[in-house]
């Protein structure tokens, strides 16, 4: 089976109805119905509770749901230390939302803070890393470069920057410094609740983090399109008469005649994979094809839903660990493409299960 790897998205702003639609080589990957946004704001946010038994800390930054801060997301926590050991209730903290509310569970935060450039990230933890999308000889070639560089914070190199000069990135890095630094001390000259950094709403976010000099994107409202234009230089936009739809509906058809039946429960979503009309006499190799199929399928589901919490998948039953293996290895590398984070576990007696 083959995997598409390509990197190349573009952008539907369907403004008459306040929709964003993200595609991934021609396929809809993600849908915002909602363009009002704090994932990627840094806060000056209070402790109001700590549950240690859950690993959990729920914190106030001024909206009317509390957030969780988990453990491995609080700065100095390893495994079996209790929270309350690391922060006190009515601290203020330093965080960062890494996910907007879903329906009734509140944004999640994280300490471990990056700010987000075009070309580059900024980040705490100091070093210096690449995208796995860039050639090893020019990561070689920037290292080189940046022998006489000592950065405050640490930086990776987005996969856009290949295409920009040497100096360009030495001054995007030093500009998200000084914005580093400005939310560090406005942190430490405030005694409140609220919000240091704003990274806009849902189309700036998504146009800052999907950035390279080929993004493609199109908008339905002329005067959205002009602002777009003059903010957004460097990107390729295009005027285009139509509505996004995006019908989330529980039964999804595969091409192959077969389906998935996604149910979402108050404790976890279920998805069942269903071979339909996808029989023929050669069941193993049916079954085997089915399954990765599908694996690709709920990878998109996952993304397009932004499901989250525990995710138990029933895949067609198979009859040896080796194609077990082949759909694990193929569902992992099917969620890389999730800018969340995805973590696969393993077949189970359920067939296989993982948390989001």
């Amino acid at each position: 089976w083959i995997m598409e790897v390509s990197n190349m998205y573009k952008l539907f702003i369907d403004s008459l109805n306040n929709k964003v639609g993200v595609y991934q080589n021609g396929e809809l990957v993600e849908f915002y119905d909602d363009l009002n946004n704090i994932e990627g704001n840094i806060y000056s946010a209070k402790v109001k509770n700590i549950v240690d038994d859950m690993e959990v800390a729920f914190c106030n930054i001024g909206i009317h749901k509390d957030c969780m801060l988990q453990g491995n997301d609080i700065k100095g926590f390893f495994e079996n230390c209790r929270i309350s050991k690391i922060i006190n209730k009515s601290d203020f903290r330093l965080v960062q939302v890494i996910k907007n509310q879903v329906e009734d569970k509140g944004p999640k935060l994280t300490e471990k803070i990056k700010l987000t450039g075009k070309n580059v990230v900024l980040m705490f933890d100091k070093g210096v890393y690449f995208s796995n999308r860039l050639p090893i000889n020019y990561k070689e070639k920037l290292l080189d470069l940046l022998n006489s560089y000592n950065f405050k914070y640490g930086v990776i190199f987005r996969s856009s920057s290949i295409n920009i000069s040497f100096d360009a990135l030495i001054l995007e890095i030093q500009e998200l410094s000084n914005k580093f630094d400005e939310v560090i001390n406005k942190f430490n000259n405030s005694s409140n609740v609220e919000c240091l950094y704003d990274v806009g709403n849902v189309v700036d976010k998504l146009i800052n983090d999907l950035y390279s000099n080929g993004l493609e994107v199109e908008v339905n409202d002329i005067e959205e399109l002009e602002i777009l234009k003059s903010k957004y230089p460097k990107c390729s936009f295009k005027f285009i008469d139509k509505n996004l739809k995006c019908k989330k509906k529980s039964k999804v058809m595969l091409k192959s005649g077969g389906y998935l039946i996604i149910e979402e429960t108050f404790a976890g979503i279920m998805i069942d994979v269903n071979s339909g009309k996808n029989i023929s006499s050669n069941k193993d190799g049916v079954f085997l094809d089915t399954n990765i199929e599908a694996a690709r399928e709920i990878a998109r589901q996952i993304r397009l839903r932004d499901m989250s919490g525990i995710i138990i998948v029933d895949f067609i039953n198979l009859n040896n660990d080796e194609e077990r293996k082949m759909v694990i290895d193929y569902f992992n590398g099917c969620t890389k493409f999730d800018r969340g984070k995805v973590n696969v576990v393993d077949f189970t007696k359920l067939r296989i299960a993982w948390n989001y």
